[in-house]
């Protein structure tokens, strides 16, 4: 899926954890990360060079509903993630 989608939705997954979050706001995000971890798509993921945008299109449009909770500490805790999974030459490559 690419190392961008995936510190994006490590993100909106620890918006969820914002008690300060409203309901329909992590309602969206966790309908947007189940899309994205199914293996049912609209463009199946094996398709070559399109096969994630589907997901890409449903994270970011998550990520636009989601905008106002993501901060530094949630930029963070995501890059904290990604360290621990992929390390330290990973986060690099982030924006």
């Amino acid at each position: 899926a690419g190392l961008t989608l995936i510190y994006k939705a490590l993100q909106l997954y620890y918006v969820t954890e914002n008690p300060n979050c409203p309901m329909k706001i992590k309602a969206a995000i966790f309908a947007a990360l189940g899309y994205f971890i199914s293996p049912i798509d609209l463009i199946p993921d094996i398709t070559p060079i399109i096969g994630f945008t589907d997901d890409a299109a449903v994270i970011a449009g998550a990520m636009a509903i989601a905008h106002l909770y993501i901060n530094d500490e949630i930029k963070n805790k995501a890059k904290d993630t990604i360290r621990k999974i992929f390390g330290d030459s990973a986060v690099a490559e982030l924006n």
